[in-house]
């Protein structure tokens, strides 16, 4: 049976249902929320088997979400943004795309005798005993627009008046929607772009500029060397994806350890991990840290292997971690704020990663970090650090544990 493109009549929302929405509905979550929606219309006698709100995403890895709603229960699927071809075609082939692009509400009848079905999805759904399929555009004010379908496996599918309920019930709770899901795209975007301890302090309310707290911490600064050298030989797009590889690298054993990432800068990597007031839990929090930046040498050390392999240059680096005080909080401009950590010891970290080249040591710790470790440590001297007064006792794990990349 050919699509049936159309909007159904709307019929009023049931009071109780208005109710709800401007009620108790405000306390739940994004699957919640569609989950009782769903409930609530089989309540009110529309004969759905199974239905299916899909989202965008504003993520870095997902390109969208889905929750499937049974009678049995909520599922939530999502979809990377590395899209197989297959998956893509899917896409294409899907009513989805067509109420993302603008179609109004779709409706497709399906008989068990119906060949060559308009869409994939109905032939899954033919399988599955369904006889009536609709799907619904749920714009957003902000003019983006998600879509949730309907399928049922009752002899005589949808009323119209089934329809027109859905689709007046979805109107009303399109703003309940949209406020959750602008909710959650807000937490992603600060969780990606400033990190999740600086993203809930923004959230909290902590965004004048000056305002900020002192906190004890493990700090970590990676720099990856001769970039500029590498820079000048590469490609933009050769030398991005050996950014991400190495931030990758990086990164993983840094979260993995419970710290956080503060802050790219360039090729650098400026990272923390809290300490808690209990110095025992200060010695953990340290070896953690440690045993997150041998992870991280191991990471590049086996990238800067396989590049070897591939005819691409080699890469060198260096981390650096201490432990001291900085202030967690807000600088900049009148208009333009930056959450980040400041102090001394952000400086020292600093300069003692740029002493980890001269020394040719990849990872190199301060007087400060050792004091918190029980483990076997080369003493490398003291040395004057650019910026810092006094001079700064290094140490670097012994040979046999710290493997220094690119001086075999």
């Amino acid at each position: 049976m050919a699509v049936w493109e159309g909007v159904p009549e709307m019929i009023d929302a049931p009071v109780d249902i208005l109710r709800w929405l401007h009620g108790d509905a405000r306390d739940l979550t994004l699957g919640g929320l569609f989950k009782e929606t769903c409930e609530r219309l089989v309540d009110r006698g529309v004969p759905i088997r199974r239905a299916s709100m899909i989202l965008h995403e504003l993520h870095p890895e997902y390109l969208a979400r889905t929750f499937e709603w049974r009678r049995t229960g909520l599922e939530l699927r999502r979809f990377y943004r590395t899209n197989t071809p297959a998956e893509s075609v899917a896409y294409d082939k899907s009513p989805v795309r067509m109420i993302f692009d603008g179609s109004p509400m779709i409706r497709h009848r399906i008989s068990p005798d119906d060949k060559a079905l308009e869409f994939p999805i109905l032939d899954d759904l033919q399988e599955e005993g369904i006889t009536d399929y609709a799907i619904f555009p749920v714009p957003f004010r902000c003019g983006d627009r998600q879509a949730l379908s309907i399928a049922t496996d009752n002899d005589a599918g949808f009323t119209e008046e089934n329809l027109g309920l859905v689709n007046s019930v979805l109107t009303a709770a399109s703003l309940q929607f949209e406020v959750l899901v602008l909710d959650q795209m807000v937490h992603t975007v600060l969780d990606t772009y400033v990190g999740p301890s600086a993203g809930k302090q923004v959230l909290s309310g902590e965004i004048a500029r000056g305002t900020g707290k002192r906190i004890s911490a493990v700090l970590w600064y990676a720099d990856l060397r001769q970039f500029t050298q590498l820079s000048e030989h590469l490609r933009s797009e050769a030398l991005i994806s050996l950014l991400n590889d190495y931030f990758e690298c990086i990164v993983g054993p840094v979260e993995e350890g419970g710290g956080e990432v503060l802050k790219f800068i360039g090729d650098a990597v400026l990272a923390v991990f809290p300490l808690p007031k209990r110095a025992v839990a200060a010695d953990v929090v340290c070896e953690v840290a440690l045993a997150a930046a041998e992870n991280a040498v191991e990471n590049v050390l086996s990238l800067s292997t396989s590049r070897q392999a591939a005819g691409d240059p080699p890469i060198d680096f260096g981390v650096a971690l201490h432990v001291g005080d900085v202030v967690f909080g807000n600088v900049g401009s009148e208009h333009r704020l930056d959450f980040t950590v400041i102090g001394r010891d952000v400086n020292l970290v600093t300069r003692l990663q740029d002493l980890s080249a001269r020394l040719t040591q990849t990872l190199i710790l301060s007087d400060a970090f050792v004091s918190h470790s029980r483990r076997e440590f080369v003493d490398l001297g003291s040395h004057a650090l650019k910026g810092i007064a006094t001079d700064q006792r290094a140490y670097s794990l012994k040979p046999s544990v710290d493997t220094v990349i690119g001086h075999q």
